[in-house]
């Protein structure tokens, strides 16, 4: 039977008043949108990323604004126990860098998303499709150099509105080629639905019958895959 030296690891000893508790788990944190948290509750959402969520995000170019309220952020949910978060950042690649770092500092566990979006944004908070994934490898390339085991980047493609199909076939070539999970919105609200799936007209997308389907067409749906909300789900999609 193999003998395992316990000289070698480190021993805490608990005091009569200590104890341990496991972390709670946020899977899906906007961490830009703590800017504004409380805001917008009497909008629908696709007119609360317009008036709210889009004009607030695009100003996280500023990586001195971004610090600021990435800080906020992370220590927030560590104070609130918790210790495992996922997070969308924003599309501005230096910003995001700037997240990992935080968190790193912080001692967090978390998977950090740069988001991706090439179409149906505003003019000032909108990428092209070749350097939406030009600056997502720089995001992989500089998290995999942080050689942090508790920080790892996840492929953020924000919903379908946003990302054109030729953006979502890269970014799904882009997850498997570097073994990484991916993140979006799925099935949030029915005007969201609704409007999603115009980009897709059965006469010319047969194949696209739901927002699920759409996701699975461009590679994208698979055992890495976990999608915010998916309230409003269809049951050939679940």
């Amino acid at each position: 039977m193999k003998q395992f030296d316990f000289n070698e690891s480190d021993i805490h000893h608990l005091k009569t008043s200590q104890f341990l508790m496991p972390g709670f788990v946020d899977t899906h944190l906007h961490a830009p949108q703590y800017e504004f948290t409380g805001t917008g509750y009497n909008l629908q959402l696709l007119d609360w990323l317009d008036k709210c969520t889009f004009p607030t995000e695009a100003k996280f170019s500023d990586v001195q604004l971004a610090s600021k309220v990435y800080q906020s952020v992370v220590k927030r949910t560590i104070n609130n126990g918790t210790t495992t978060a996922s997070y969308f950042a924003t599309i501005h690649v230096e910003s995001a860098i700037e997240l990992c770092k935080i968190i790193a500092q912080c001692g967090q566990r978390a998977l950090v998303g740069k988001v991706n979006m090439d179409r149906e944004s505003p003019d000032n908070y909108i990428e092209t499709t070749s350097s939406s994934i030009a600056d997502t490898e720089k995001f992989i390339e500089f998290v995999e150099g942080m050689k942090n085991p508790l920080v790892e980047a996840v492929i953020t493609p924000r919903f379908l509105p946003t990302c054109t199909d030729e953006l979502l076939k890269q970014l799904a070539e882009l997850a498997k080629k570097k073994g990484l999970k991916t993140q979006s919105h799925l099935c949030e609200q029915l005007g969201e639905v609704g409007y999603t799936m115009n980009f897709y007209p059965s006469d010319q997308y047969p194949s696209h019958q739901n927002c699920t389907q759409v996701f699975d067409k461009m590679g994208l749906l698979n055992e890495k895959t976990y999608m915010a909300h998916c309230i409003h789900l269809k049951e050939e999609e679940l």
